[in-house]
């Protein structure tokens, strides 16, 4: 991975940003995380933990990067102005896209989204492949369409829920990737 600086282009305009850029040659390097991710949910389990510790953001935005030549956009100089209000976790310099990642250790739990959450483009991670953690994942793209229709109760929809200022969740894989039979984009092994 290596530190750049680019420009990017969003709703509110063009901007020149710190952002990080991974390639194929960084998958040791999520390998080695995700080591450390699994050997800390272990340890948790063990002090009496109830449950998977979240999927790192880091992690996951990391993987996408290096599998679709995406960028990291950074918080740090120069970077984004404070009157953005675009909320994304990766960018597209090819097409220009704003980018959302999310991933999942459990495909049952739901996930949540931010009542202000923009994005071009948006994928699901799926780090535990038929019940296990051995390094495998699966990559989803996902429409905004299907989000968008989502049931977050028996009257609101993703959108309209959004609009009430509170955070939508739900399971994606139930609600959006097992009905609609989408099949991954990526599958692959950190460690092959």
């Amino acid at each position: 991975m290596r530190e750049i600086l680019t420009k990017i282009i969003i709703p509110e305009g063009e901007f020149e940003v710190s952002a990080l850029k991974f390639d194929m040659s960084d998958k040791p390097y999520f390998a080695e995380f995700y080591s450390m991710w699994r050997k800390l949910c272990d340890e948790s389990s063990k002090i009496g933990g109830t449950r998977q510790i979240n999927t790192p953001e880091a992690m996951s935005e990391g993987i996408l990067c290096m599998l679709t030549g995406a960028i990291k956009v950074l918080d740090k100089e120069p970077k984004l102005p404070s009157n953005v209000v675009s909320s994304f976790d990766c960018y597209s310099p090819v097409k220009k896209t704003r980018i959302q990642v999310k991933a999942s250790a459990n495909l049952t739990s739901p996930t949540s989204f931010g009542p202000r959450s923009q994005w071009d483009e948006i994928f699901l991670m799926d780090f535990v492949v038929d019940g296990k953690f051995n390094g495998d994942f699966r990559v989803y793209q996902l429409t905004s369409s299907l989000i968008d229709s989502v049931m977050i109760n028996k009257t609101t929809n993703f959108i309209d829920y959004q609009k009430t200022g509170k955070r939508p969740r739900f399971s994606i894989y139930k609600k959006i990737i097992l009905p609609n039979n989408i099949q991954p984009i990526f599958r692959d092994n950190l460690f092959e």
